[in-house]
């Protein structure tokens, strides 16, 4: 019993010296200033009820939309059963969040989408719910609160010694080091979060828009590129209403210095163009005069806004649903059988190379949910490639596929060398239809070339679609990339009747 306790005091005076000389020499802790991607999914799982209400966004919707706060007021105005959730992480990506959402639902019927427009989270932010995980337990929800709470008190948990021995080495050659980080989050028991930031050296940081600044100059200077993440956000919320959502946009009161900042964007990218694009309502809350006084941190709702905030959106969103906007539609169900005519095939125009681009990128990115490619190499593959023209060769023919007036895929084929370039798919809706059409038409067009074979290179996850079409396996290849990353594909080939 003895050898015990002092092995146990032994080992609390290892854990508390190595604690103390990280804090000591500049050491942070390592938290999240936010909800947690995992906590997010925990959110989805349970929400299971008649109508069910998410507020999509990054950080400003984390910390600035209380959903218990909202789900009382709104039952007690209505009288039925909505369960409302704060679908916000910080640096989150509205397009993301909102294609898990469409995917996750659990309830029966197709839900609400309050999607609150910051420039920040649907052009630029990247981070997303994650890969899917089975039921999550709540032991599992209890365990993960547990090591979040032990990495905001405990500097050193979780590190490892590899990265603690980098710390002190690094210390070791340059000193002590001022940096920044998280300090602590605060989960409110309204359904918010908040977070502490500052440096290591105690000061706290007050509130800052500089880095916005930098990021919407990027913005500016950048136009193509963020119009192609305003398609692919565009062409997701498009096909949530299609499944049956209701779509609405707001944007919560920010500061007037932030305000001024997001002003300078252009205007193709400004909220209110892409509420009329899309025909949904879109509350400006920033010039609400009930809402556009409201204290924040400039970028963020401070906790009592955020109460303040949450009970308006509930009362308005009420009086929306008292005068017809229903919010619980079946969802749609599309039969392969019945709704394969709503697939249009076309040919292109030059207008259409952005959102042939949008596809292509964004079937790039839906590939990191397979077990074959990983999203380093994914992210390689996508910065080798560039908007440009799809449709103006002399040599090639394109074909075009459109749901609703919708483009969702595209095919492209050399018929001089007998080789189908490109067939990209991205739509939650008829995938396999669509795809079926678009390679139809490609094949049709070599039959008409006088091509009697066809090649095209397939990667990992679709080789069983290519073979129920025909295709027979030729050789593995692979696409080399930058530092030595390589992507592996099968080149396959099929003959013509």
């Amino acid at each position: 019993m003895r050898a015990i306790v002092s092995a146990l005091i032994f080992n609390i005076l290892v854990i508390g010296g190595i604690e103390y000389g990280f804090r000591y020499t500049g050491g942070m802790p390592s938290i999240i200033p936010g909800k947690t991607p995992f906590e997010l999914q925990w959110k989805i799982q349970r929400a299971n009820a008649e109508r069910v209400v998410y507020v999509v966004g990054d950080s400003r919707v984390d910390y600035g939309f209380g959903d218990r706060l909202f789900t009382r007021k709104f039952n007690e105005l209505n009288g039925d059963d909505t369960v409302a959730v704060n679908s916000g992480l910080s640096a989150g990506s509205v397009r993301k969040i909102t294609e898990f959402i469409i995917e996750n639902h659990r309830a029966e019927k197709a839900g609400v989408l309050i999607i609150n427009f910051s420039p920040a989270s649907f052009y630029h932010f990247n981070t997303s719910p994650g890969k899917p995980l089975s039921k999550i337990k709540s032991q599992d929800f209890f365990d993960h609160r547990i090591a979040n709470y032990l990495l905001e008190k405990l500097f050193t948990y979780g590190r490892g010694g590899a990265s603690l021995y980098r710390h002190f080495q690094h210390y070791m050659h340059h000193g002590y080091t001022l940096s920044f980080g998280w300090f602590s989050r605060t989960l409110f028991p309204e359904g918010f979060v908040n977070a502490k930031r500052g440096y290591n050296d105690g000061t706290i940081l007050p509130p800052d828009i500089g880095y916005y600044a930098g990021l919407f100059n990027k913005i500016v200077a950048n136009p193509d590129y963020y119009f192609v993440q305003k398609e692919k956000t565009i062409q997701i919320i498009k096909e949530a209403k299609m499944l049956g959502w209701d779509v609405i946009f707001i944007r919560l009161p920010i500061g007037e210095e932030m305000r001024k900042i997001e002003d300078l964007l252009p205007s193709e990218l400004a909220p209110e163009q892409i509420a009329a694009r899309l025909n949904v309502s879109f509350i400006d809350y920033d010039s609400d005069p009930r809402t556009k006084d409201l204290p924040t941190d400039e970028s963020h709702l401070v906790p009592d806004s955020a109460r303040t905030m949450s009970l308006i959106l509930a009362q308005d969103l009420s009086k929306l649903f008292k005068s017809g906007f229903e919010g619980k539609s079946e969802i749609h169900k599309p039969d392969p059988v019945k709704d394969k005519d709503k697939i249009i095939i076309r040919r292109p125009t030059i207008n259409d190379n952005i959102n042939l681009f949008s596809v292509i990128s964004s079937s790039i990115e839906k590939l990191s949910e397979t077990p074959f490619y990983n999203e380093d190499l994914l992210e390689t593959w996508m910065e080798s490639i560039a908007i440009r023209d799809y449709t103006q060769f002399a040599d090639r023919e394109v074909f075009v596929a459109e749901i609703q007036e919708m483009i969702v895929g595209f095919g492209q084929i050399d018929f001089k060398k007998g080789i189908i370039n490109f067939l990209h798919i991205f739509t939650p809706v008829l995938a396999d239809e669509t795809r079926s059409k678009v390679l139809n038409a490609l094949e049709e067009s070599a039959i008409r070339h006088n091509i009697t074979s066809i090649q095209l290179h397939a990667t990992l996850d679709s080789l069983s679609y290519f073979k129920h079409e025909g295709y027979k396996k030729d050789k593995i290849a692979t696409l080399k990339f930058r530092n030595n990353r390589e992507l592996k594909y099968v080149v396959m080939k099929k003959i013509l009747s």
